[in-house]
């Protein structure tokens, strides 16, 4: 540079560098080389007196993420915009929705199906059980008709015994009868009445005694068909209850009510899948400026792809890796200098440093006193940093102290 300013300088005059005499012609050559050759000096003694390691520009970062696997429908800024909290960066459309949703629609449909076949083979049990059971209660009905007819006939007889008991019971009482006439023995002006007893034949008193057995007969006759009607209905009254639960006991063991259920769990999840947003706009948390999107539109993210990093420009650092064994020449607080991109030379400060060092990749990969690598973290110090893209790399130069 130097030397382009000084031939720059000196053009107007080349037609008159001829015109000098030889010796003079010498000096200044030799005046030229001379400043070349410091120059050169100085910049080798720079490099020499410094060590030089290499650095990327960093800031601290906000990852933006989708959180679940969506396709990525439309971006609402651009790379370098400055954003505030609440900014919104993109829309989604959840793929796993719609995938969700069509799972939960095939899964309601296949157990349609299965209550469908349930429901058919119930129906075959239950018409099966009702056909035996109305068999039972046809004959049940059959038998009640018939201890119900034997029931009034043996009311209608036991009527007809206790009137034929009464009848038997007056005539027996009757069996003396007192017999009144007129007797002649006296002269009277009127004929006097005379009482007598007259016995009836011994047979009406046997009748009696018959009537009664014969009524005792009916009335146990007349018992014992009630018994056999109370039974009859207890019967019939268990088996018409027995045919109104069979249609729930049979869809119960078919497992009927359990499938329903299950449909109606499925077709409740599925009415909230309806009610899911189909489409979700990220937002900004933080102030920062928006970085180089990783992803695009009409891309399918995972829930942990890296969309987009937003970066806080206000704390820029520089990450440097060095070698462990040159610990001792940055520790914390030191002050390095930074050369950026274009020339510009700033200050950092060596940050804290880290408790742990990464191990170089290698044969057996192991960790040995010349194969570890530590990352140090370099902030501002000094002059404002100039606007570099982030990524950028930094020559980070630690001076050599003289000996």
């Amino acid at each position: 540079m130097t030397e382009e300013i000084t031939n720059h300088q000196d053009a107007p005059n080349a037609a008159n560098l001829s015109s000098l005499p030889a010796s003079n012609r010498r000096m200044l050559g030799f005046a030229l080389s001379a400043l070349l050759a410091g120059i050169a000096v100085v910049v080798g003694l720079s490099r020499i007196g410094s060590e030089r390691h290499t650095g990327y520009l960093r800031s601290a970062t906000e990852s933006i993420t989708a959180g679940r696997q969506a396709r990525i429908t439309k971006l609402l800024v651009k790379p370098n915009d400055p954003i505030k909290p609440g900014t919104p960066l993109l829309i989604l459309k959840d793929a796993s929705l719609e995938t969700t949703r069509a799972n939960q629609q095939h899964a309601l449909a296949a157990l349609e199906a299965e209550l469908r076949q349930a429901q058919a083979r119930a129906s075959v049990e239950i018409a099966d059980r009702k056909a035996k059971l109305e068999a039972e209660i046809f004959e049940a009905q059959l038998k009640l008709a018939s201890f119900e007819e034997k029931r009034f006939d043996h009311r209608l007889a036991l009527f007809a015994s206790d009137n034929r008991v009464m009848l038997a019971q007056t005539t027996a009482r009757s069996s003396e009868v007192q017999v009144a006439w007129a007797g002649k023995e006296f002269d009277l002006p009127f004929e006097p009445l005379t009482i007598s007893k007259v016995q009836l034949p011994k047979g009406i008193k046997r009748d009696y005694l018959r009537e009664l057995q014969e009524r005792e007969s009916t009335r146990n006759k007349l018992e014992a068909s009630e018994a056999q009607v109370s039974l009859c209905e207890g019967r019939l009254n268990l088996l018409k209850k027995q045919l109104e639960g069979v249609p729930g006991q049979i869809n119960e063991a078919f497992g009927v009510n359990v499938i329903q259920t299950r449909i109606k769990t499925a077709q409740s999840s599925l009415t909230q899948l309806d009610a899911e947003a189909p489409t979700l706009t990220i937002l900004a948390k933080k102030h920062g400026t928006v970085g180089v999107f990783m992803k695009g539109c009409g891309e399918i993210v995972a829930p942990t792809d890296v969309i987009v990093e937003l970066f806080d420009t206000d704390q820029p650092n520089i990450m440097v890796e060095i070698n462990t064994i040159l610990l001792a020449k940055f520790p914390a607080k030191a002050e390095v200098e930074l050369v950026f991109p274009g020339g510009t030379v700033r200050k950092g400060q060596v940050s804290e440093l880290p408790p742990q060092a990464m191990a170089l990749p290698g044969p057996n990969s192991a960790l040995t006193q010349n194969s570890g690598q530590i990352r140090l973290t370099i902030l501002p110090a000094g002059q404002l940093w100039p606007a570099v893209p982030f990524g950028s790399q930094i020559e980070v130069r630690r001076p050599i102290p003289a000996s």
